[in-house]
């Protein structure tokens, strides 16, 4: 018995393939929605009435809370509930989102020698860590409110016990009122709700550092970077 020939596909079943799967296009059919990304945007805020101090500040690597660690732009329907945007999202994380415009924020302020990224090359004595705890919309019946919560940590790199390392450990919160309930307007609330914490945030670490360097410098054997 002859063994039987592969079976391969003709040119006219391609071509009727093919046919098939054009034929949603060419009827009007649905296309995938469109993926719309949002940033935290503001203009930097001004921050006046403070004298620059000849250091450098480095905003390090932030972190976000598991409920919250995600681009999925979230938003709480009601108590523990929680649901999205399907069709927005966030173009980075929370964490990165919060540290780079705080480091914009640090760096058009003026206050500072320098500000520096988590990716610089050199190594800053007073450096911010931080942590998102909250980012996402709150709807209580037809209103809406985006909510911000973060925990800085400002450190002192030139000392080697843990105690006068931490120079403070601060919780911001920020609520804002929603134009809607939509993604664009959580992106705008949640960049408004940014804008009012930043100046705040800028003013206490300012504070802080200038509190430490009247206080005399860093220890023998332990110098600023």
């Amino acid at each position: 018995m002859a063994a039987l020939a592969p079976r391969t596909m003709t040119w006219p079943a391609l071509a009727l393939l093919l046919a098939l799967l054009l034929l949603p296009a060419c009827l009007g059919g649905p296309y995938p929605p469109y993926l719309r990304q949002y940033l935290l945007e503001y203009p930097p805020p001004r921050v006046s009435g403070l004298a620059s101090l000849p250091v450098a500040v480095q905003v390090g690597r932030f972190s976000a809370a598991p409920g919250v660690d995600s681009q999925q732009m979230f938003f709480a329907p009601q108590g523990q509930e929680r649901d999205h945007y399907p069709y927005h999202r966030w173009l980075v994380g929370p964490a990165q989102l919060v540290s780079e415009v705080l480091l914009r924020d640090l760096t058009a302020c003026g206050l500072f020698q320098a500000a520096l990224g988590p990716h610089s090359l050199q190594q800053a004595r007073f450096v911010i860590e931080g942590g998102v705890q909250s980012f996402l919309e709150r709807d209580q019946g037809e209103r809406a409110q985006a909510r911000l919560e973060l925990v800085l940590t400002l450190l002192d790199a030139s000392q080697a016990e843990l105690y006068r390392r931490v120079m403070f450990q601060r919780t911001y919160q920020a609520q804002q009122d929603m134009s809607a309930q939509s993604g664009p307007a959580l992106a705008a609330a949640m960049s408004q709700a940014m804008a009012s914490l930043s100046p705040r945030i800028i003013r206490e670490v300012h504070a802080a550092i200038q509190k430490r360097l009247e206080a005399g410098p860093p220890p023998l054997g332990k110098p600023a970077p």
